[in-house]
């Protein structure tokens, strides 16, 4: 999942990406944004022109689920560019971020950033510690800024 967007200020930011279990949406028109995904040595990946959705109260948004090959190298970095700039991603981001997915449905339950999402991850961590505590029937995703497949 790749997503992200522009500010009422007009500023650039791309939020923590994750590999998720989910149908492919792509962008449906090419526009003034890009965003391009690179793998170890600079390999290009994935390249996307797109317009940005716009939001009411200023700015905008996009979220791309971007089919993920198990043959890939290693991720090095994402970045979106604009007209206002650029962001970008990469192994030295440290952006806490984490989604509560529900076991059943594979529903999104919770999307989490900053110190609420470093709570939820240390929970899971301690929950996944202890033999004895049973199933929480739910799933927390931690993505920092580039995506790390996560174990079932």
């Amino acid at each position: 999942m790749l997503w992200g967007g522009v500010s009422p200020d007009g500023d650039l930011h791309l939020d923590p990406a994750f590999v998720l279990d989910a149908p492919a949406s792509l962008p449906d028109e090419t526009g003034a944004y890009r965003i391009e995904v690179f793998g170890a040595g600079r390999v290009s990946l994935v390249s996307l022109d797109f317009e940005m959705g716009r939001i009411s109260e200023g700015g905008g948004g996009f979220v791309f689920m971007v089919p993920f090959r198990d043959d890939w190298p290693a991720l090095d970095r994402i970045v979106l560019t604009g007209p206002e700039g650029t962001a970008r991603l990469h192994r030295d981001t440290r952006v806490p971020m984490a989604i509560v997915v529900d076991r059943a449905s594979g529903r999104i339950r919770a999307i989490l950033r900053g110190d609420a999402a470093e709570a939820r991850i240390a929970a899971a961590a301690l929950e996944e510690a202890r033999a004895d505590t049973a199933d929480s029937g739910t799933r927390v995703l931690v993505s920092y800024g580039l995506p790390r497949p996560v174990p079932e």
